[in-house]
């Protein structure tokens, strides 16, 4: 079955997420301060493990990593302010 599902997550330079395979990642953003991806997924496929990077604005980036905009996302008085990308 095909769903959209919701993954929180906490704010820390790396980590990673069981998902389906073949999720599509829709968005991040905050709900109630919680970072969270939403994403469709196929509920029947097996489980793999997809990593994310997280950075700072102004942050230094190594251009060699593999990484893919997700989305930027920051607290409700916008006093942190995040970019969130995933590790190819």
């Amino acid at each position: 079955m095909v769903t959209i599902h919701k993954y929180p997550f906490s704010v820390t330079d790396d980590f990673t997420k069981e998902m389906p395979e073949k999720a599509q990642i829709f968005c991040v953003q905050m709900q109630q301060e919680v970072p969270c991806i939403w994403a469709m997924v196929d509920t029947s496929l097996p489980f793999e493990t997809r990593e994310f990077s997280i950075k700072t604005t102004m942050q230094a980036i190594d251009i060699t990593e593999r990484l893919d905009y997700i989305g930027t996302f920051q607290t409700s008085t916008g006093d942190s302010v995040w970019h969130l990308f995933e590790r190819k």
